[in-house]
């Protein structure tokens, strides 16, 4: 049975950790809405961690209001890499990778995560990264 261990942060700073199995979650829907099942509604982000094959953990942000902001509104979105976390997949070749810029989806699941959508028309992108790099509209 997997477990997830999920981080709530709420607009004051404050933060506190609730766990979840994998039945849970998608008897729920997925993680926002267990989350607000369990009466929890004025938060900033969640973030939820679990382990990989490895053993490893590793966290995923499957709530930001800032990003659901950018998603609804459909922004364009720059982001700008920290030296030494450059992008050289070759979509950030013009900046020698250190901006990309592309809009903001969402996945589907029980643990949605963001996703990089480099044009307005594609069907799905990349796992969104948050790591050395810091954000902002177009």
């Amino acid at each position: 049975m997997n477990t997830y261990k999920i981080k709530i942060i709420f607009n004051n700073g404050n933060y506190r950790y609730i766990q979840a199995n994998r039945s849970k979650l998608i008897k729920s829907g997925n993680v926002e809405k267990y989350v607000r099942s369990k009466g929890i509604a004025d938060f900033q982000r969640i973030e939820v961690f679990s382990k990989n094959s490895s053993g490893g953990t590793f966290k995923e942000i499957t709530f930001d209001q800032t990003f659901e902001s950018w998603r609804r509104l459909n922004k364009r979105i720059e982001a700008i890499n920290a030296p030494g976390w450059e992008d050289l997949t070759g979509y950030g070749s013009i900046t020698d990778g250190r901006k990309n810029r592309f809009y903001i989806g969402k996945s589907t699941g029980f643990v949605p995560i963001y996703l990089e959508i480099l044009k307005s028309n594609s069907y799905g992108g990349a796992a969104l990264s948050t790591k050395n790099r810091t954000f902002r509209t177009l």
